[in-house]
């Protein structure tokens, strides 16, 4: 009957629209590149060529590389108005390198705290009271997707260690090429150890 057509019609148009549907949520969850960006446990204040530095340090851990790689940091300070209002003010930190044209291994990301930097003059105890946060931003391309990567992490003043240094990570293996430590990244060492490479 015309009834029969009708409901088979509309059957088989759902059956194509729903497997569409489908195929193209689960290929999209698959083919989405995940970020798979490593950041250091703690952000360190300490002495990096000779000048006071802030610095962290981030690792690819993806089996491609990232192109045009950029990183931000903000640093976001609670602070009173000259009405004695209490509000958060932030500050965009100005990078030793802000990008890399390929972010394969270790990226290390370093602040010089001089006359310049909202952290001039600032004590442990001045960033605890003022609530420091650091906000960290990282975005950059897949080079096998050709899709736009993004990371993002946050330290607070109580993720600061003073006057140290991180462990080396990079080393060659056996054939000559660069090897990433991943089981030292996270590992520091007071700046006075003369243990390794800085």
């Amino acid at each position: 009957t015309d009834w029969a057509h009708l409901l088979v019609t509309a059957e088989a148009a759902t059956g194509l629209l729903v497997t569409a549907m489908i195929t193209g949520a689960v290929f999209a969850k698959f083919a989405r590149p995940t970020a798979r960006v490593l950041f250091s446990d703690n952000i360190l204040i300490g002495r990096f060529d000779g000048r006071r530095a802030l610095r962290f340090r981030v690792a690819n851990a993806r089996d491609s590389h990232l192109v045009e790689a950029h990183i931000n940091v903000t640093l976001t300070l609670a602070e009173t108005t000259a009405e004695g209002h209490p509000f958060r003010k932030l500050y965009d930190l100005t990078l030793r390198r802000e990008t890399s044209p390929i972010f394969s291994l270790s990226w290390s990301i370093i602040h010089f705290i001089d006359e310049d930097s909202p952290l001039f003059g600032l004590s442990a105890q001045d960033l605890e009271a003022a609530q420091a946060t650091f906000l960290t931003t990282l975005r950059g391309t897949d080079e096998v997707l050709v899709q736009n990567v993004h990371a993002r992490h946050a330290y607070t003043w109580a993720d600061i260690a003073w006057d140290r240094r991180f462990v080396d990570v990079l080393s060659r293996n056996a054939q000559g090429g660069l090897r990433l430590d991943y089981t030292k990244f996270h590992e520091t060492l007071p700046q006075s150890d003369p243990d390794g490479p800085d």
